[in-house]
């Protein structure tokens, strides 16, 4: 139904009259460029290296992604810019929606109509719609991420870790949501998912620095410019200093803070554990845009689910503040308020609610269960109970 609505009112239509000029390009440019014999992370082959190749406008002194993404991408850079940027848009598109109907199929199944929401949240929400426009990498992260949950949760240890590994991608909005889940995958026995990621990660940093020597301090240095210096991201401290100033960068800093202590009440072994620290992670970045918060689906359906357990009102409760949230309240920030300060900075206070909401509803399932042994004396029951610690 979302995908019929998309089309008729256009936005396949718009997307494929701007691609050109959306993030795709760029994107595609550095393994293309690289494939076509230029070091994307050589300030002095780099800049115009994009538009030789096709990709209009002018962007940093070096390719923005790190070279395991360059090498990752490589496939998409043989191809041809404008065969590239459909496959990565529809397929794209057509990866989040296998990986969410798995992980709704998982955790919705006491509140179906809540699955249909999450399906047309993830097409016609306003981050699902900039990401498309843009040609950004939500809907190939989602998909990680969904992975990542399903994988943990049904100790299928190589999709976790492929799922873990496609969020290196882009990494930015998840920092912390790394060392979480690895101490979840090793707290829940899932060797195997560490191990890989490990390897995987220790591979392609060697490979990097053989392939593109050098390429880190340029990196950094263009990271740190135009990326961790721009106060027009989505993030909460740029958004409350919007509105009080210095104050409200300090009170953005703290409920950050909060929210990480918060998290950290989570057992690893638990159902939640994932589920809070992917909420949070994508708050505590210092570099966001709107079309990131696209990745918050994810602990939100856990979060559902384990809502519906407990009361189906509360469940639906929290899909109804969903919906609202992010197709009806969403794009006013963006394209009202937004345009008039010429930045998507308050789009910060679309993300914040609904992560403080994820964690309630996933409180109660902070704790692991383990087994504890039944006392000798209480003959006939069995050997085991579940309790909760």
């Amino acid at each position: 139904m979302a995908l019929v609505g998309w089309s008729l009112i256009g936005v396949p239509a718009w997307r494929d009259a701007i691609w050109t000029g959306n993030d795709f390009p760029f994107i595609w440019g550095g393994p293309a460029a690289w494939l076509h014999g230029v070091n994307p992370y050589d300030p002095q082959q780099w800049p115009d290296a994009p538009e030789r190749l096709g990709a209009s406008g002018h962007r940093e002194a070096v390719y923005d992604y790190p070279p395991w993404t360059t090498l990752a991408l490589l496939p998409l850079g043989a191809l041809p810019l404008e065969t590239a940027a459909a496959l990565w848009a529809y397929g794209g598109l057509a990866l989040a929606i296998v990986a969410m109907f798995f992980l709704v199929r998982e955790h919705l199944e006491r509140v179906p109509l809540a699955a249909m929401a999450i399906g047309f949240l993830l097409i016609v929400s306003q981050p699902a719609i900039q990401n498309f426009f843009d040609g950004e990498f939500s809907l190939v992260l989602l998909a990680g991420l969904a992975a990542v949950t399903l994988g943990l949760r049904r100790r299928r240890e190589t999709l976790g870790a492929i799922g873990l590994l496609a969020l290196a991608l882009k990494p930015t909005p998840f920092a912390i949501a790394f060392p979480a889940v690895l101490r979840a995958a090793f707290a829940l026995g899932q060797r195997r998912l560490v191990a890989i990621v490990l390897a995987a990660g220790a591979l392609s940093l060697v490979v990097s620095f053989i392939v593109f020597p050098g390429w880190l301090g340029n990196y950094l240095a263009v990271v740190q410019q135009s990326r961790l210096a721009n106060a027009k991201t989505t993030v909460l401290p740029f958004a409350l200093r919007e509105l009080f100033g210095t104050a409200g960068l300090v009170l953005g800093v703290v409920v950050l803070l909060v929210l990480v202590a918060l998290a950290l009440r989570f057992d690893p072994r638990s159902d939640g554990y994932v589920a809070a620290w992917s909420a949070v992670a994508v708050l505590l970045t210092p570099y966001l845009h709107s079309y990131d918060q696209l990745v918050i689906l994810v602990p939100l359906v856990v979060a559902i689910g384990a809502l519906a357990r407990r009361s189906v009102c509360l469940a639906y409760a929290l899909v109804v503040f969903a919906l609202v949230d992010l197709v009806v309240v969403a794009p006013l920030l963006i394209n009202d308020i937004g345009i008039a300060l010429g930045r998507e900075t308050l789009n910060a206070f679309v993300i914040v609610p609904l992560s403080l909401l994820i964690l309630a509803a996933l409180w109660r399932d902070r704790a692991s269960l383990t087994s504890s042994p039944v006392p000798a004396s209480e003959a006939g029951r069995s050997a085991a109970v579940p309790t909760r610690r």
